[in-house]
């Protein structure tokens, strides 16, 4: 079985060696408790007691053991803590049989366990459990870590995690191929090939798989999104967006028969995302299949999500527009009817007041008879005639843009205007929209609808309840 390449070369190097101490460090770590130094005790030569401390340290702070491995600093700290010559200490004269006794003395006083098969089906469930999951690799390898230091089992080496791992992953990763070898349709099979196949360029940049400059495979083109709302960026989203969901439509019942948690579908995604075509070509077929399967599952959502919010985006941008447009029109228009307002006072103050002051005056003469009286009005109102029909006029022009039936249309209408180019936008992701009437939420005018029909029908006797 190949073994995955998990961690990078350092940081295997790494785990598989002992931890590095400073001066204050090894001072802890290398200082026994009193049930250690009772086994200490019992040890007879220097290179047994040295060795013994060396591994107790090293398996306090890793909780694991690093085989023969020791550093010369810490040789030389613990034999000059145990007033042993360092000469006195050699590797050599330390059998692995007495290395495993003592390992199996410190494992017995903290309460550990050493990896066998009583604990390994435990452990493989857990790692198949992140394999579901689809846990990276590497986060795996750190996550089982963690979990042999709470179920307190001697963790082995990094070869012998990989081998877990790897194991796990392969075995997975067959169940998924043989679900998908055992159900998938000649029709299905015919819908994944396609978008191997290469396609007209259509003055797009050509693809970096493709052999001629004016053609590309049709999954590399599935494999781009535009982000912006622009109307040409919106068209060609929903363009690669209708072929995929086509796909999805035909083998629905495929991905849900593989039973893939989102964080397996964006995996699986991601790898076709970036992988060349020729990767993908190369690997049997049922491989081959369940990656384009998570792949057409995670770019359809993807897209659909993605002109949902540019359709969101562009009438809230549009109503932020009217909004501000008509803000800016309302203080400019008051600037004008204030002016106009300040015409016609002035025009009341010049034009017609002093005619009432000359109607006054010449209905107090005494000496006037009324027939004179009704001359003199007549001839004062009509002097007035053009100015008075002008006052009118301003005041009419005013009434009517101050009134409160301008306030509400004006924002329409401002709408209005902005509606063709909103409708570029979005009216083609609303031809293509599928709403589920399960889970959506219905629009408050709606609601409000069928409550009134509701009311009308039981108050016409139509139903009870």
């Amino acid at each position: 079985m190949p073994l995955l390449k998990i961690l990078s070369h350092l940081e295997r190097e790494n785990f598989d060696a002992p931890p590095i101490f400073k001066s204050e460090e090894r001072k802890k770590f290398f200082t026994l408790s009193a049930g250690l130094n009772l086994a200490l005790e019992t040890l007879r030569t220097p290179t047994d007691q040295v060795f013994f401390i060396l591994q107790a340290g090293y398996f306090r702070d890793r909780h694991r053991f690093f085989e023969n491995q020791f550093r010369p600093a810490d040789i030389a700290f613990v034999a000059d803590r145990q007033k042993i010559l360092t000469a006195q200490v050699n590797l050599s004269n330390y059998p692995k049989q007495t290395l495993l006794r003592h390992q199996q003395l410190i494992v017995d006083y903290f309460g550990f366990h050493k990896l066998d098969e009583n604990n390994r089906n435990q452990i493989d469930e857990e790692v198949a459990r992140l394999v579901r999951l689809v846990v990276r690799p590497n986060n795996i390898f750190w996550e089982i870590i963690n979990y042999f230091r709470q179920m307190k089992i001697v963790a082995p080496s990094y070869n012998g995690l990989a081998v877990i791992i790897s194991r796990q992953l392969q075995n997975y990763e067959k169940q998924l191929q043989t679900i998908v070898g055992g159900k998938i349709t000649d029709r299905q099979k015919q819908l994944l090939d396609a978008l191997l196949e290469k396609e007209p360029a259509e003055n797009s940049p050509a693809a970096e798989e493709s052999i001629a400059p004016n053609f590309r495979y049709r999954l590399t083109r599935l494999k781009q999104t535009f982000q912006t709302n622009k109307p040409a960026d919106i068209k060609a989203n929903l363009a690669d967006w209708q072929p995929l969901h086509t796909i999805y439509r035909e083998c629905g019942e495929l991905i849900a028969e593989l039973n893939l948690n989102p964080t397996a579908v964006r995996y699986y995604a991601n790898f076709v995302q970036y992988a060349r075509v020729l990767q993908l070509t190369r690997r049997n077929r049922n491989e081959t299949y369940l990656y384009l399967l998570a792949f057409i599952a995670f770019q359809t959502f993807r897209r659909q999500d993605l002109l949902i919010d540019s359709l969101l985006q562009s009438v809230q941008n549009t109503t932020n527009s009217a909004v501000s447009e008509q803000r800016v029109k309302y203080f400019r228009d008051r600037y004008e009817k204030r002016r106009q307002l300040s015409v016609c006072l002035q025009s009341l103050q010049k034009e017609v007041l002093p005619t009432f002051t000359d109607i006054e005056w010449i209905l107090a003469r005494q000496n006037f008879s009324d027939r004179e009286k009704l001359r003199l009005i007549e001839k004062a109102l009509t002097a007035t005639l053009p100015e008075r029909q002008q006052v009118e006029k301003q005041i009419r022009q005013l009434q009517y843009e101050t009134g409160d039936e301008r306030d509400e249309p004006d924002y329409y209408d401002v709408l209005q205007g902005k509606s063709l180019k909103l409708q570029q936008r979005a009216s083609a992701i609303v031809r293509q929209l599928q709403v589920d009437e399960n889970s959506s939420v219905r629009c408050p005018a709606t609601l409000s609808k069928q409550k009134r029909q509701h009311r009308e029908k039981r108050s016409a006797g139509i139903f009870d309840g």
